[in-house]
């Protein structure tokens, strides 16, 4: 949540600054990225099978980057341009 937030903030004050979007990034084994990859995300040896970002279905591991998105869309409106970039391995 906190990871969120700060994706959210940031991109805010790119828009108080004049900016008319943001790209996210979720590719070459970044922070979002490592939640997508079912290879990287091995959390639930860490934290047990009822982790929320658990590897298993793609829904799951998509859930902090959906998460920065809403969080960057609420927190800057609907003029504003948010990308997402990604890996195409």
């Amino acid at each position: 949540e906190e990871v969120v937030a700060r994706f959210a903030h940031a991109a805010k004050v790119c828009a108080e600054c004049g900016f008319d979007g943001v790209q996210l990034h979720a590719a070459h084994g970044y922070l979002l990225s490592s939640f997508l990859n079912p290879r990287a995300n091995n959390r639930a040896s860490l934290f047990g099978e009822g982790d929320p970002y658990h590897a298993g279905e793609l829904t799951r591991r998509a859930r902090p980057l959906m998460d920065a998105v809403r969080a960057v869309r609420a927190a800057c409106g609907p003029a504003f341009c948010i990308s997402v970039k990604l890996n195409s391995a």
